[in-house]
């Protein structure tokens, strides 16, 4: 088998050749399939194992590329994934230039788009349902929230100092 596959496709298609297979030639086809994506060399042995392991093959690489050209492959990096998905909410929330601050967006950005080392899917993405407007008003209301707070918290700070320099 090729090493150094970022991927390989089953289907049910496969269903009846697995099946009649027993569970160590099985385990063997897995086993290889695992391997050869981890880029390791696993000596089959099993010739049996062999001839199905060449028909998965041609058949993987059909439907890979069938996923490839419907753009459904998974051959993106976790990196390379995560940018594309960002650079989609920049440009969903692009068209609110005119309603909010750059300021605010680019807040409202940076916080949606915030991700683990390890993570899967960006903040918004982990969301059960998500409408970008509807956050866009919930963000600008608690920036305005949290910035009577921290006003407020000031003049208070700057009174009492006042009241000290002034006594």
């Amino acid at each position: 088998m090729a090493k150094g596959i970022k991927y390989f496709t089953l289907t049910n298609e496969e269903e009846s050749v697995i099946n009649a297979l027993t569970n160590e030639q099985a385990g063997k086809l897995l086993k290889t399939i695992y391997s050869s994506i981890n880029e390791v060399d696993y000596q089959l042995g099993d010739s049996v194992v062999e001839l199905v392991l060449k028909q998965l093959e041609k058949v993987s690489k059909k439907h890979t590329k069938k996923l490839e050209e419907t753009g459904l492959a998974v051959s993106k990096t976790l990196e390379e994934r995560r940018e594309e998905t960002k650079k989609k909410f920049y440009d969903s929330i692009r068209p609110y230039v005119d309603q909010y601050s750059v300021e605010l967006l680019r807040e409202f950005y940076e916080y949606w788009t915030e991700h683990g080392e390890k993570d899967r899917k960006v903040r918004f993405e982990k969301q059960s349902s998500f409408s970008v407007k509807r956050r866009l008003d919930t963000f600008y209301r608690n920036s305005l929230k949290f910035a009577e707070k921290k006003t407020d918290k000031n003049v208070t700070n700057i009174s009492e100092l006042r009241r000290k320099i002034l006594n």
